[in-house]
């Protein structure tokens, strides 16, 4: 269970750091919303009752919890 956690944890960072970074997706950028995550899905819903309707992701924070990542057209 830990490592499926651990694996899952880890490819939503990478989609997380080619978000931030441009790679292959252009013009997003993230805005952070401090609610712990299980899923993409958790996220898709926190951040569109913020209003950020172009993407979610559940990614780890650095208090070893995670926290939503609300795509930001720019």
């Amino acid at each position: 269970m830990a490592s499926k956690q651990a694996m899952v944890a880890f490819a939503a960072l990478i989609i997380c750091l080619l978000l931030s970074s441009g790679i292959g997706v252009s013009g997003q950028t993230c805005y952070y919303i401090e609610e712990n995550c299980r899923a993409n899905a958790d996220c898709t819903k926190i951040c569109s009752n913020q209003g950020y309707e172009s993407g979610a992701i559940c990614v780890p924070n650095n208090t070893g919890s995670t926290h939503c990542c609300c795509v930001i057209d720019s």
